[in-house]
Formats: C-alpha cells, sequence, structure tokens
C-alpha cells in the first residue's frame, strides 16, 4: 500500500527547503553519470563493482548507456532504474547465471520500461496541468472499463467532471489561487507513478531472484514486497515457446529453482538431495516438460503467439504473420498479467483519492 503520510510529508518537506523532490527513476533523461555508477552500486545494493568492470557489463548487454549526463551533458550515464539492475545481476551471475540468460533479462526488462512503466498514463510529463489531466483520463478510462476491482463505475460522473475542469484550466489558464494547488496535486500523483513503476517492477525482478527465467509463465502467481516471488502450474508449452523465441537461435536455458533444462536435459543448478529432486521434478511436472520439448523441438516461434513460424523461415523472421507483428508492438503486461495488474491499479487508484474540482484541487 502506498504511503501517503510519506508522500504528504515529501511535500511539506518541499516547501521548507524551497525544492521539491523530482520523481524520475525510469526518466531516461534523467541519467546517472558513469564516474558516478561505482558509488551508486555500492550505496544502493551494498555490492562493489568499478567502473571498468561496468564498462564490461555494457558490452556483455546488461545494458545501454546513454549520452548526454554530468553537469555538463557530454559523459555516458545510465537511467536511475538500472542502479538496482546491476546489483541483481550480480548476484545472479555469482549464482551461475549465464551471460544469454541476463542478457535476456535485460531486453525483457527494457521492454517493461518502454511499453507499460513509462507509457500511456505512466508517461512522464514536465507540465503539472498536464499530469493531472492524463491521470484522470486514465481514472475515467479504468471506471468506464468494467471488471475493476473494486468497481469505480459509481464514480464516472465525478471523474468526469473533475476532467472537464481541469481541461477547462488548459483552455483558460490557472488561477494564482490555484496554482498552489495544481503543483501539491501533480506531485502527488507523480509520487505514486514512481512508487507504482517500482511496485511493477520489483513484481518482474522477484520472479529472477526465485530462481525462475523471466519468460517461464505460470498458471498462478503471487507477490508481495515481504515475502517476495512464488509460482504455481508452470505452462510448460508457453514456457518452452517463449524460450525459443527469445533464444533468437541461441541455446536459450529454462531456469527453475534447483535445476536448469536445455534441450530436453533438466540438470541441477545447485547440488541437490535425491528427495529435493523428486520433490522438485514432481512440482515443476518436469515429465509435461520433456514431452512438450519433444513437441516443440527445432521449431522456430513467434515471439508473440509461440506459435511455430511457417516456411520460409528466414534470420530475420521473428512472428508467424502481420498480426503477431503488430498485437507484439501494442501488447501490455497488464494484459498479461490481468490479475496482478487489476490489483496494482485497486491499490494506485484507492491510494491516491479524488481531485475536488468543487472548490481547489488538493
Amino acid at each position: 500500500m502506498i504511503n501517503q503520510e510519506m508522500v504528504e510529508r515529501l511535500w511539506e518537506v518541499g516547501n521548507e527547503t524551497g525544492e521539491h523532490l523530482a520523481f524520475c527513476l525510469f526518466d531516461r533523461r534523467v541519467l546517472m553519470p558513469l564516474s558516478s555508477l561505482p558509488d551508486a552500486v555500492q550505496r544502493e545494493c551494498d555490492v562493489e563493482i568499478s567502473e571498468a568492470e561496468i564498462v564490461v557489463k555494457e558490452a556483455e548487454g546488461w545494458f545501454s548507456f546513454l549520452g548526454g549526463a554530468g553537469e555538463n551533458h557530454d559523459e555516458r550515464g545510465l537511467p536511475l532504474y538500472v542502479i538496482s539492475r546491476i546489483g541483481l545481476f550480480l548476484t545472479l551471475e555469482r549464482e551461475g547465471w549465464a551471460g544469454a540468460e541476463l542478457r535476456r533479462a535485460a531486453e525483457m526488462e527494457e521492454w517493461m520500461v518502454d511499453e507499460v512503466l513509462t507509457a500511456d498514463d505512466f508517461t512522464y510529463l514536465d507540465d503539472d496541468l498536464e499530469t493531472l489531466i492524463v491521470y484522470e483520463a486514465a481514472r475515467l478510462q479504468a471506471a468506464s472499463a468494467g471488471g475493476s476491482i473494486p468497481d469505480r463505475s459509481g464514480e464516472i460522473p465525478k471523474i468526469e467532471k473533475n476532467l472537464a475542469f481541469l481541461r477547462g484550466l488548459r483552455e483558460g489558464g490557472i488561477p494564482d489561487r490555484l496554482k498552489t494547488a495544481i503543483q501539491k496535486a501533480s506531485f502527488r500523483v507523480r509520487a505514486n507513478n514512481d512508487i507504482t513503476r517500482v511496485w511493477l517492477l520489483d513484481m518482474d525482478r522477484g520472479q529472477l531472484r526465485a530462481g525462475y527465467s523471466p519468460f517461464v509463465s505460470f498458471s498462478g502467481t503471487s507477490w508481495t514486497a515481504e515475502s517476495g516471488f512464488s509460482g504455481n502450474g508452470i505452462r510448460w508449452r508457453e514456457t518452452i515457446g517463449a524460450a525459443i523465441a527469445h533464444g533468437n537461435g541461441e541455446d536459450l536455458p529454462i531456469r527453475i529453482p534447483g535445476l536448469l533444462l536445455r534441450e530436453g536435459c533438466p540438470a541441477p543448478s545447485r547440488p541437490l538431495r535425491p528427495a529435493e529432486y523428486t520433490k522438485i521434478w514432481n512440482e515443476s511436472d518436469l515429465e509435461g516438460y520433456l514431452k512438450t520439448w519433444a513437441d516443440l523441438k527445432g521449431e522456430r516461434r513467434c515471439l508473440n503467439c509461440y506459435g511455430p513460424i511457417s516456411p520460409p523461415v528466414t534470420e530475420r523472421k521473428r512472428f508467424c504473420g502481420d498480426k503477431c507483428r503488430n498485437a507484439a508492438k501494442q501488447r501490455r503486461y497488464r494484459e498479461r498479467n490481468p490479475e496482478a495488474a487489476e490489483r496494482a491499479q485497486a491499490k494506485y487508484w484507492r491510494s491516491l483519492g479524488d481531485l475536488e474540482t468543487e472548490e481547489e484541487p488538493s
């Protein structure tokens, strides 16, 4: 649950110091210079890495440097969310994760950032009023869609009134008496957006910390900040299809806690007692894995539906057709994980409350 008291206190601190905190963890316009990254990783992740080692990790595909960092905007740097990725990947590397696995995990996380965490209602906007308009428009869309948890359809008239009020300010200008209220309301939205972005990203990273490849698909999952990630009922056809698709010609293994699955051959990723091996075998339905692998062996798979790609198969052909190519561009994390996304959205909307248009936004 988002701590609104903390958000309010951050606003008050900004008023006291004359400079409000900027929320920009996933904003690629805000970069940590390469020269500052070792200290940043040490502080945030409590692991040591040198500047030279960070350059090596970029070559290995953990991230890509961007230009424009530093006081003079003439250095290379990384967005702030990548700092914690470096710490996580160093831990996974020590646990035996191979370079190809970490590279694919980084690519999937970047897709998540591009398509979900900085898109649509999560887009970073500099204008306070536009931030509030996008927020209210997203609330209206969610309330009108139906099936949300909880049902917010009864709030539609009030949200529509809020939205009309804000759009009126955009047309006519913000009166002086409302400027502080607009600034405070947009501060709340930006704070809660960044908190929610972190929450959603940690859900995905929790799967890696639990010992699963990022493309492993489950019948059901759960995640909390306190207890971490757990999944049950691995969907082997989707998982193997995803491994083939994301492998892009590489031998990309499937990792589950205690085992590494490659080319239909399960192998322990750490020492296992016979009873523990048997338990993992049964709970993960490895018989199903072997059968499914035999069915799919040797096929190139579509990156969207994971179905076989029909001939002629070329190196650049990654989708089975235009329909899947377009669907892959539009696909959203919240569509792939509807229950988790609805719970996240429900907490998000409940924590933010309503913008009051009867008097002043607050």
